[in-house]
C-alpha cells in the first residue's frame, strides 16, 4: 500500500457512549504527526476507534505494572454476522454510579494476572504450552481500581474480570445465609459461614 498522506482523518461515531470508525488509512505505514494527533483525539473522545483491513498485531497486557496506552484488538477474519466484540465505556461507567460508591472504588486496589479468569489443564497439550510460555515471564500488578486517565484527567473504573484476581483492602459486610424460593437454605460445602474475624 502506498504511504499514508498527512490530510485530517474523520472518524465516524457508531454508538451511543463508545466508538467511532476512522478509514483511509493503513497503519502498517508511516503516518504523519497531524495524523497521529487526529488518531489520538478520536480515541480520547471515543474510547474505541475501529481501523478495517489492516496488517497490525494484537496487544492488551493489562497485568503489568505499566499497562499500555492502548490496547489492540485484531479480527483475521468477521463474520457476516455475529461474532461481536464487546465494548466498554468504563469512564461512563463510573460517572453513572452513586458519589458513595465512587468514593469506596476510589481507594480500592486490585491484583490483575493472567490467570486470574483462566482455568487451565496440565493434561491438555495446547493448555500447558501455554502455560509454560506464561509462567516463563509471569507479569503480575497491582493498580487503582479507579484511575485517572493521563491526558483527559477523567476518572475510569480499571477492572478486567478476565484478569483480576482480587482487591486488596476491601471491606466485608456479614450478611444474611440466603433463603430459596422453594425454602431452600444455602449451607457451608466446605469451610465455615463468614464471621466478623473474616473481615
Amino acid at each position: 500500500m502506498s504511504q499514508n498522506t498527512s490530510q485530517r482523518l474523520t472518524a465516524t461515531r457508531v454508538a451511543g457512549h463508545i466508538g467511532a470508525g476512522i478509514d483511509g488509512i493503513e497503519l502498517s505505514q508511516p503516518i504523519a504527526p497531524r495524523t497521529v494527533a487526529d488518531i489520538r483525539e478520536a480515541a480520547l473522545t471515543h474510547k474505541v476507534v475501529f481501523f478495517h483491513d489492516q496488517k497490525i498485531g494484537h496487544a492488551e497486557p493489562v497485568d503489568a505494572v505499566n499497562p499500555p496506552m492502548v490496547s489492540i484488538l485484531r479480527a483475521e477474519t468477521a463474520p457476516a454476522y455475529g461474532g461481536d466484540t464487546q465494548w466498554t465505556n468504563l469512564i461512563a461507567a463510573y460517572e453513572l454510579l452513586s458519589t458513595p460508591l465512587q468514593r469506596l472504588i476510589d481507594n480500592l486496589r486490585a491484583v490483575y494476572t493472567f490467570w486470574a479468569g483462566y482455568q487451565m489443564s496440565e493434561h491438555d497439550e495446547v493448555d500447558r504450552s501455554i502455560m509454560e510460555r506464561v509462567n516463563a515471564k509471569t507479569i503480575d500488578g497491582a493498580h487503582s481500581v479507579m484511575r485517572l486517565h493521563p491526558e483527559t484527567d477523567e476518572r475510569a473504573l480499571f477492572v478486567l474480570p478476565s484478569r483480576t484476581s482480587h482487591i486488596l483492602h476491601r471491606v466485608t459486610l456479614v450478611g444474611n445465609i440466603p433463603v430459596g424460593p422453594g425454602g431452600f437454605t444455602s449451607h457451608a460445602v466446605v469451610g465455615h459461614p463468614l464471621g466478623s474475624a473474616d473481615r
